[in-house]
């Protein structure tokens, strides 16, 4: 299950985004992740319930540094891009950092986003 709180740097507005994870190893060393995900946003005109979703391909062969492929597509947002994963063991936990940048891949979309991400396994 994934939640999220996100508000925009300058901005009054913010929003929440709900929705359910899979990931599924694939031959030896590569992953799959997909989120499909529904989003509304606080504070602006136009709060409505938005569909997204994304998919994310890594080459795992590293317990460390793993290179990877991210895709995320919502209404009229299409985004694809680069990014690297990175886990790190402390104690019995494990500290998770994911970095990328993605392009738009059609007029509408964004130019570039970039994202990051830590997160910490129990």
């Amino acid at each position: 299950m994934f939640i999220e709180l996100s508000k925009e740097h300058g901005q009054k507005a913010g929003g929440v985004t709900l929705g359910s994870l899979y990931e599924r190893q694939l031959y030896a060393h590569y992953s799959i992740l997909t989120n499909l995900l529904v989003s509304r946003s606080f504070g602006e005109d136009d709060e409505q319930l938005e569909p997204t979703g994304s998919l994310q391909f890594a080459y795992t062969k590293s317990d460390t540094f793993q290179p990877g492929l991210e895709y995320y597509g919502a209404e009229n947002n299409h985004l694809m891009g680069p990014a690297i994963l990175a886990e790190f063991r402390m104690g019995s936990s494990i500290l998770e950092l994911q970095a990328g940048v993605a392009f738009g891949l059609t007029t509408d979309s964004d130019d570039m986003i970039y994202r990051w991400e830590l997160g910490i396994e129990l």
